[in-house]
């Protein structure tokens, strides 16, 4: 960190000691009072791609007790280019009229503004997939509401120890933060200005997903009995050699269409990018939209591949392995004890910059840093049956993912909010 984004963070802390933080919890107790007095209590759950949303199980418990006015609110991310923005809601409307899901739509493609829900719902909680600012369009955004209660259940880890994953102004003007593991809470304790104290362990919002019942196969139908194998590349592009340990795209993209090739009869792969992956790539001087839209075509396209760009987990409950560089995946594929391999030209740099948490997960990978490593990996681990870190995977779930209460983590989270509001 620089010195004078030290010393900026330095000024908004005492900033918020003085006429912020403080005055903001006295408020945030009257909220409640008033609020715990509504009937019904109206929430809006944020969604900005099918991919980051957590929420279903809260939202499940939420929209079955009386006392709750529900409502489900497209928002993609402002930061996306305008093309996937509008396939995210696509994407989104697909995903909850399959489930019979009403929600609040944004007619982007249409010209339309997006709804201003402080005059439309006027909402009295608002759950948040991210804390960052300048994400959502203005109308949506956090600091609009800071007169009714903000929730957050991070969409993924933490990915280092630093202020803007524990002590943005967000963090320090929530009602409620949900974290998945010790780990965080310890880490959010150290960081966060309020020291947590709007904070719980609800455990990971995931885990819900994956103890559900499949309701369907996410894979094509294909004959021969192969191995399914997930490709999962993070959006993060060689900007300088900083990076150069989490930018591994460019150099793989070819290197994964020639295993598919090669492999034809022995494997089946799912190309699952990080969504904004797109975006990245259509900036790119040598990508741009065309050769970026014709990649993602030949994976759809190919006879052993397909493109899947929207929920993971029943992707990750019938896979046989995870070949990625995203440090949420690196958590979230534990959930279903299967070999997962992490490309990184640099595991060391890479392991310095996560929190304790991501360390952990890196020792239940394999790792690889080029074309000859993946192909031994597929070979040996994932068709040859060669895994001996499947128990440090067990060991990894049971000490950090389990969840620590005995219930669903969107029911503890449903439990928490009744209590706090209603007790």
């Amino acid at each position: 960190m620089s010195f004078w984004s030290s010393k900026k963070r330095t000024i908004r802390n005492k900033c918020l000691t003085l006429y912020g933080a403080s005055l903001h919890e006295v408020l945030l107790r009257r909220y409640v009072r008033k609020i715990s007095q509504k009937r019904p209590v109206k929430v809006v759950f944020f969604a900005t791609n099918v991919s980051m949303w957590r929420y279903q199980w809260v939202y499940e418990h939420m929209k079955n007790d009386s006392r709750f006015k529900v409502d489900i609110v497209l928002s993609p991310s402002i930061q996306y280019a305008r093309a996937q923005q509008e396939n995210d809601l696509r994407q989104m409307r697909e995903f909850f009229a399959k489930q019979g899901v009403d929600f609040v739509d944004w007619k982007l493609e249409q010209g339309e503004d997006a709804v201003d829900i402080r005059k439309t719902i006027d909402p009295d909680i608002l759950f948040y997939a991210q804390q960052y600012d300048g994400i959502l369009t203005p109308k949506h955004e956090y600091r609009n509401f800071l007169d009714r209660l903000l929730c957050l259940v991070p969409y993924g880890i933490g990915p280092s120890f630093t202020y803007w994953f524990y002590d943005t102004p967000f963090h320090n003007l929530a009602w409620r933060l949900y974290y998945p593991s010790p780990i965080e809470m310890e880490d959010a304790r150290l960081l966060a200005f309020n020291k947590a104290r709007n904070a719980r362990m609800s455990g990971y919002s995931i885990y819900d997903d994956y103890r559900a019942p499949l309701t369907e196969d996410p894979w094509k139908p294909l004959d021969g009995g192969r191995k399914r194998i997930i490709w999962a590349p993070h959006f993060t592009l060689p900007t300088s050699v900083a990076h150069y340990h989490r930018a591994n795209f460019l150099w793989m993209a070819d290197v994964m269409v020639q295993l598919a090739r090669k492999y034809e009869d022995r494997f089946q792969f799912a190309f699952k990018p990080h969504p904004k992956l797109l975006t990245e790539l259509y900036k790119n001087r040598d990508w741009g939209k065309e050769k970026t839209d014709a990649y993602y075509k030949l994976w759809q396209t190919m006879p052993n591949t397909q493109l899947e760009t929207g929920a993971f987990a029943p992707l990750f409950k019938t896979s046989d392995a995870l070949i990625h560089d995203s440090n949420s995946f690196s958590v979230e594929y534990m959930f279903v004890n299967k070999p997962a391999l992490y490309i990184t030209q640099d595991m060391e740099a890479l392991r310095d910059s996560v929190p304790k948490l991501g360390k952990h997960a890196f020792d239940a990978h394999y790792v690889a840093a080029d074309e000859k490593e993946i192909e031994n990996f597929l070979l040996d681990v994932v068709a040859g049956g060669n895994d001996p870190l499947e128990p440090v995977r067990r060991n990894f779930y049971d000490q950090f993912l389990k969840p620590p209460h005995n219930e669903g983590v969107g029911e503890y989270i449903y439990h928490d909010i009744c209590n706090s509001l209603f007790s």
